[in-house]
């Protein structure tokens, strides 16, 4: 995350705490007399982790692994108090080990292919005539400033998210709710302004966190003990599980992808990625290999790249140069993966055959701090300003937009095991669900 994508956060202004919910209404015409929309299914978990963890990310030398415990959290009421670090257990160690870079043959080709007039359902606020397809409802956090950004969908069935990913958030901690909008924890993460800034679900209920000024991997057991294991480099940004077993972790300051066993809890290798290169946001793609945004303004920079298990780097797609970096990249059902430069805003689907393909996103900004994809196998995906939830059909390219001014400032989203999606706002300091 660099300053001008802080500075949006903390700008914000923040709501109050509330204990109990505010609902209202949200529209969509194209789907007619239904209460819950049919195209929001049971996320496919399995799957996913199969292809390397659900994750989210937000807005990173050897050393001593330590170990959190937290008390006991009640099933009502968040426990904010402050948790005692207790003696390190496991220790990491680091391999710096050199990487061989590799070219893709093929040259990407570049369309740019007009979006077709996206589908604008009126805002909740207009109350227009229409059938009422849903609802929403915002649960207040009770930390306060504490910026919901990360959120995925746990084994547990629980939500998981990440609080205080810029510099004056007051969170720092890592919070789950349950689907009925319960609390049930918020635990403080032991460094201090660590700002995390990437959740991902592993194997036994394990949540991975990377901490992007803490240069750390948490991992957050279900009763939430916390485990930090120190990085070589510096600005961790998002993990992803690779087909090795490890985890891999782009430190994007230093411009670096560390790899981490869950077994041995250490640091076995640090790659470097490419002179002037700032690597974030690891996924799994279609050919199964770690894929990452390589972000940068040198010659090796502006691509979407992957690595090796032995971390050889081949460049996949070169992207337009727009002058706003790209951020968040996802794979879909369909094959293809999906990048968002949030900035233009415009989003660039990559087909296997390293084709391009660019769809501007009209009236927005700030796009693509969050995206899912879901059982109906459509793309979604936020837009913080004027806060939107957007989808893109996949079957025709149609992008349909769902505004409400609950989630002005809205960051990340999830499909939860109840078939609705949630988002995190940071405006108001709440987790949202649309149903």
């Amino acid at each position: 995350m660099n300053d001008d994508e802080f500075g949006e956060k903390v700008d914000r202004a923040l709501g109050h705490v509330s204990a109990s919910p505010s609902v209202g209404k949200w529209r969509d015409p194209a789907v007619q007399g239904s209460r819950r929309p049919g195209f929001i299914g049971r996320p496919l978990l399995a799957m996913v982790l199969a292809a390397g963890g659900v994750s989210a990310i937000g807005i990173g030398a050897a050393a001593v692994a330590s170990v959190h415990h937290p008390p006991s959290p009640t099933p009502t009421v968040a426990s904010t108090a402050p948790i005692a670090l207790h003696t390190p257990s496991p220790t990491a160690s680091a391999t710096r080990t050199p990487t061989a870079h590799a070219t893709g043959s093929a040259s990407p080709v570049l369309t740019a292919k007009p979006s077709p007039p996206p589908v604008t359902p009126p805002c909740v606020s207009e109350h227009p005539a229409g059938t009422v397809c849903g609802t929403f409802a915002a649960f207040k956090l009770p930390t306060p400033n504490a910026i919901p950004s990360s959120i995925v969908s746990g084994l547990d069935g629980d939500l998981w998210f990440l609080e205080g990913t810029t510099l004056d958030a007051g969170g720092n901690k890592v919070g789950r709710m349950s689907t009925a909008g319960v609390l049930l924890s918020e635990w403080t993460i032991p460094t201090p302004d660590s700002e995390p800034s990437g959740i991902t679900i592993g194997p036994l209920g394990m949540v991975w966190v990377t901490e992007w000024k803490g240069n750390k991997l948490a991992r957050v057991s279900p009763n939430g003990t916390i485990l930090e294991i120190p990085l070589p480099g510096q600005g961790a940004h998002g993990s992803t599980l690779g087909t090795d077993g490890n985890y891999w972790i782009p430190e994007s300051f230093s411009g670096d992808i560390a790899v981490v066993s869950p077994s041995t809890l250490k640091v076995v290798a640090d790659y470097p990625t490419g002179a002037g290169t700032y690597p974030l946001n690891p996924i799994r793609g279609f050919d199964n290999q770690v894929w990452f945004i390589k972000q940068g303004s040198g010659p090796e920079g502006n691509r979407v790249a992957e690595i090796s298990s032995a971390g050889v780097i081949t460049d996949r797609y070169t992207l337009p140069a727009s002058g706003a970096p790209a951020r968040t990249l996802i794979p879909t059902f369909d094959g293809n993966c999906w990048v968002f430069d949030r900035n233009a805003p415009t989003v660039l689907k990559l087909a296997p055959s390293g084709a391009v393909t660019a769809y501007p996103v009209p009236d927005s900004a700030f796009i693509g701090g969050g995206a899912t994809t879901g059982p109906d196998g459509n793309l979604w995906f936020t837009s913080t300003i004027p806060g939107q939830v957007w989808r893109m059909r996949l079957s025709d390219d149609t992008l349909t937009s769902f505004s409400d001014p609950s989630i002005a400032g809205v960051g990340g989203i999830a499909i939860g095991v109840d078939h609705n999606l949630w988002v995190t706002v940071g405006n108001t300091n709440s987790i949202v669900r649309l149903s």
